[in-house]
């Protein structure tokens, strides 16, 4: 089946705003969360490139963890439209989101090593970051489907039957992906290239308090837009999961 881009899209935007509302404690956590790495990200620009991928691993980790239960809870909130307070880190539901959570997070991180190795600004450095882009692009589409289903608690919340239930809309998941963040995207640009221009050639480039409000807001609110599409590709595509189950058992 394939996937309805502008409907899913759509669909993504509408319970983006609804869901976050639904569970008015574990949003609080997470924007604070999002907020907090926003300014403690900013404030490591001098430190040298290995220490910062480090430091920006440790800490897009630990942000992982206190968000993991509001992403959880979403999911929770439009899959089995179940109102979620509380989330047991304990639990398995939880510790398996939050695994592949951060090795997500390691891959994204990965894109740093080619400019410790190489040094910044060089070629060698730009295509060890480019090769491990298109890497993540395309793990985290194939496993697009494996949060949701870890979610909600399914047996079939196994990567392999992720991989196998998005083969043949790997294009349309992307585009429904670029969708929801290009708004943010595009606000972003153009709010942190005004910033460099006011600020000229100032090295490294110091953010102003209300830029770096807004990227903790934008990080926030395009989580709560992706998990709402992951959400809604699973109801269109989860029973592929079952039958390749079924197939298999």
């Amino acid at each position: 089946m394939n996937v309805p881009i502008l409907q899913v899209t759509g669909l993504a935007y509408r319970d983006s705003v609804r869901a976050p509302c639904a569970v008015p404690m574990l949003s609080g956590i997470a924007l604070v969360a999002c907020l907090a790495q926003a300014f403690l990200a900013e404030g490591i620009q001098n430190v040298s490139p290995s220490a910062g991928m480090v430091f920006g691993l440790l800490l897009a980790s630990a942000t992982s963890f206190l968000v993991t239960p509001f992403l959880i809870a979403v999911h929770r909130y439009i899959l089995l439209r179940e109102t979620t307070t509380t989330i047991d880190v304990r639990s398995h539901r939880f510790q398996q989101f939050f695994i592949f959570s951060v090795l997500l997070i390691l891959m994204m991180e990965c894109m740093s090593v080619g400019y410790v190795v190489f040094g910044e600004r060089t070629a060698a450095g730009m295509i060890v970051a480019v090769l491990v882009a298109i890497g993540f692009m395309f793990v985290s589409v194939r496993l697009v489907l494996l949060f949701p289903a870890i979610a909600i608690d399914s047996p079939d919340a196994e990567w392999p039957r992720s991989m196998d239930a998005s083969r043949g809309n790997f294009w349309r998941i992307v585009l429904v992906c670029l969708l929801v963040l290009a708004p943010a995207i595009l606000l972003l640009d153009v709010v942190v290239l005004g910033e460099a221009a006011n600020k000229g050639a100032e090295k490294p480039l110091r953010l102003s308090t209300g830029v770096v409000l807004l990227m903790g807001l934008v990080h926030f609110y395009s989580q709560a837009l992706l998990v709402a599409a992951a959400s809604h590709l699973f109801l269109i595509l989860g029973d592929k999961m079952s039958q390749r189950s079924g197939a298999t058992a």
